[in-house]
Order: C-alpha cells, then structure tokens, then sequence
C-alpha cells in the first residue's frame, strides 16, 4: 500500500499498520519512509519561500529558527503483534503502545501551524484508547516545524506540524529507541535560546 500524505506519510503508515495488525488483517508489517532529493525544483520553491535554513540546519525551538535542513534517507520499521512477536523470538526494540490520525485542519497560518486544538485532541485520544497517563510520560518526541512562529505556537501542546520529510517517523522511531539504550537522551544541535511557550 502507498500511502501519500505528505510530510506525515510514514505516520500514518506506520498507523495503517498498526491498525491492520490489531484487526488481524496482518501478522506482520513491513513500512517504509522514504525522502529522496531529485532535482532542485521542489527545494527552490520551499526555498523562495523561507522554509529553507539559509545554514542547511534545523534548530527546532530555538530563538535563531529560521527554516529546516532538508535530507535524504530511506527507512523501515518491521511490526509484530507483541505477543507474536515473543512467541516467535523476535528482537523487540520498541513497543508502540498507540497511534492516531487526524485531519487536522487549518491553523492560523496554514499548514505551518496546525490546528493546535484538534493536535491536542488527538494527542488525548490516543492516550485514552491505549489507557496511558500522560503524566507518565518521560520522553516526547516532537517533529520540528520550519518557521518560528510554528514553533513558538506548536510548543504549547507538545505536538508540532510534520514539516520534516516523508521518512520522519521511520527515522525517529529507531533513533529514539537506540537514544534511550544510551541514556542519557541526546539535545538537539545548535539550539542555544528556547522559544518554547507554556
């Protein structure tokens, strides 16, 4: 299945799959992100627009945000049912114990701040249907926004816009589980002044 939902393709791929393997539609999953830089149209566009880091990095809630860092890579999660996967000696590196989507809709400056109302709904959701606390949680992995003012609103609710790359949650999800074998967590690089807003 392609799943193109643009920058939160893998997102809700890797959602799709989750849900088919609840319903036991699947036994296992296979979802793949991939970004892959063609040609130079699309990131002359973003470019002209001011979505583009004039340093070629992100510094996601930092007060010297001034656009993202584009990249290349190409990713895959392989997915189990948990007790399948114990049964059949399967490594597990990480549980996702819940997954939502949303249409998000419009926010006050279109698809670089999403409806933080309806990010934060789901956000509830979907500790709710997996019976988790928020509170209990130690760790939450953002994806950053391009523009400062997306941060500086997104912060507020924990959440931010998947301006990322098609591949981020792939991407992520491995990145966190290896961070966490190697505690402590790592920082963002070249984040020097918060503009995280409570």
């Amino acid at each position: 299945m392609v799943i193109k939902t643009g920058c939160s393709a893998s997102m809700v791929a890797v959602h799709e799959a989750c849900r088919a393997l609840q319903a036991g539609d699947a036994d296992a999953a296979v979802v793949g992100g991939a970004n892959v830089i063609l040609g130079p149209s699309t990131y002359t566009m973003m470019s002209s627009e001011g979505l583009i880091s004039p340093e070629g990095s992100s510094k996601p809630f930092d007060a010297s945000a001034d656009g993202y860092g584009r990249a290349e890579a190409i990713n895959a999660l392989f997915l189990k049912r948990f007790d399948d996967a114990v049964r059949d000696g399967n490594p597990i590196r990480g549980v996702i114990r819940g997954s939502g989507t949303s249409a998000n809709g419009r926010g006050v400056d279109g698809l670089l701040s999403p409806d933080i109302s309806a990010q934060a709904a789901l956000i509830r959701s979907v500790y709710r249907s997996a019976g988790l606390d928020p509170s209990e949680t130690a760790y939450i992995e953002v994806l950053p926004v391009v523009s400062l003012f997306s941060c500086c609103i997104c912060g507020d609710t924990l959440t931010a816009a998947p301006h990322r790359t098609l591949h981020s949650v792939t991407v992520l999800a491995p990145k966190r589980v290896t961070a966490k074998r190697h505690w402590p967590l790592p920082t963002f690089l070249g984040v020097a002044g918060s503009t995280w807003v409570r």
